[in-house]
């Protein structure tokens, strides 16, 4: 668990994983649902469906710039851009 000083400071988590079941692990081991999901688990499409569908969060396969616009609305909302 996340000490309550550093989950003041924490505005947007992204958990860049190996697998989609590697996301769900971690998740539930550290009591933390992740912003955005990343990594070598969301390379495919299948994968990104996969992740998706097993923890409700966004996941992108950032490589693909098609994936941009919509990271940059999730920073945005997060991190309070304008």
């Amino acid at each position: 668990m996340l000490d309550k000083i550093f989950k003041q400071q924490i505005c947007c988590i992204v958990l860049c994983a190996s697998d989609p079941y590697t996301v769900v692990g971690v998740s539930q081991s550290f009591g933390v649902t992740p912003d955005l999901i990343t990594g070598i688990a969301t390379s495919t499409t299948a994968d990104v469906e996969l992740v998706e569908k097993l923890t409700g969060v966004v996941a992108l396969t950032l490589p693909d710039h098609q994936s941009l616009p919509k990271l940059m609305q999730i920073l945005k909302a997060k991190l309070a851009f304008n």
